[in-house]
């Protein structure tokens, strides 16, 4: 479970609020999605929920966030001190081709995959 009680952030160079008194529980299997144009502070938001010293140097955060169980934080990007292909998208190999899928047997009668079936079709002449 996480619970924020009033919980406030905002930014140090301009006083711009980014949360005011914000609270919000998210029981065990619940989702959520934050939405909103960038620069309005969505991973300002996240930083501060798991560590408060991820944003102390640009952002003054009040209020309580209560954690039971385990908590992540996945940067945006990640720092050059990482090796070159932890920084790769996933499934790139060091060539830039993607890794070949196996094949799914799908037996004798399996119908033909869409993107197959579209290849197939001849199309109506012009």
């Amino acid at each position: 479970m996480l619970e924020l009680k009033n919980l406030s952030l905002y930014l140090k160079r301009d006083d711009r609020s980014l949360a005011e008194d914000f609270s919000f529980t998210l029981g065990r299997g619940d989702k959520a999605v934050l939405i909103g144009e960038e620069g309005n502070g969505k991973s300002t938001l996240l930083k501060a929920v798991y560590d408060r010293k991820l944003v102390e140097d640009y952002c003054d955060v009040s209020g309580e966030v209560t954690a039971h169980g385990k908590m992540a934080y996945l940067p945006q990007m990640l720092p050059e001190e990482y090796p070159a292909d932890a920084r790769e998208p996933a499934g790139e190999e060091k060539s830039g081709k993607r890794p070949r899928r196996r094949k799914k047997s799908g037996g004798q009668n399996a119908a033909p995959r869409p993107e197959k079936a579209e290849k197939t079709e001849k199309q109506p002449a012009r």
